[in-house]
Order: structure tokens, then C-alpha cells, then sequence
């Protein structure tokens, strides 16, 4: 992937990292995503 600029480059980096952390499982909230571990509070 070619990115034309630095903030495009930033914008798709943290819209990475945004899914990365939204949806992977978590040890510490018993092997929930964040967003599943939010809607079980």
C-alpha cells in the first residue's frame, strides 16, 4: 500500500490500531474484546 501523504498514512495507522484494540481479546478482561467487555458492564 502507497500512501500519498504522511496523514493519510497517520489516518489509516490509527484507524488500525483503533480496530486492533477495539476487537481483539483481552486476558485481562477474561478474553473479551474491549467493545463486548464495555456492553457487559
Amino acid at each position: 500500500m502507497v500512501f500519498d501523504s504522511f496523514e493519510q498514512l497517520k489516518l489509516q495507522f490509527d484507524h488500525y490500531v483503533d480496530l486492533f484494540n477495539d476487537n481483539r481479546f483481552h486476558l485481562a478482561l477474561n478474553y473479551l474484546s474491549s467493545i463486548k467487555y464495555k456492553i457487559n458492564l
